[in-house]
């Protein structure tokens, strides 16, 4: 996920949220990797949901990006299904 795909995550998430689906589950199987801007855009996303009362799942992320969310913290803060391997 790098800025154009966050650009397009953002909008698709305003769109749904817009209407009053505030749960939004995002496949991240076929997701190889994220930079700053994708992660910057999960975390803006996250707080936005929560404070509308809704909620983000990342669904099989990939050992890749789970680690990144381990090394970064954001495996704290997201909520995220098993390893794309797992399921």
């Amino acid at each position: 996920m790098d800025a154009e795909s966050a650009q397009q995550l953002t909008a698709w998430a305003e769109s749904a949220l817009a209407t009053g689906k505030p749960r939004l589950v995002i496949d991240f199987r076929d997701v190889s990797t994220v930079d700053t801007a994708g992660l910057e855009a999960l975390v803006r996303l996250d707080g936005t949901l929560r404070r509308a009362g809704g909620t983000v799942r990342l669904r099989s992320p990939s050992k890749r990006t789970l680690d990144l969310l381990l090394m970064t913290g954001l495996d704290r803060l997201l909520v995220y299904d098993a390893l794309a391997n797992e399921v």
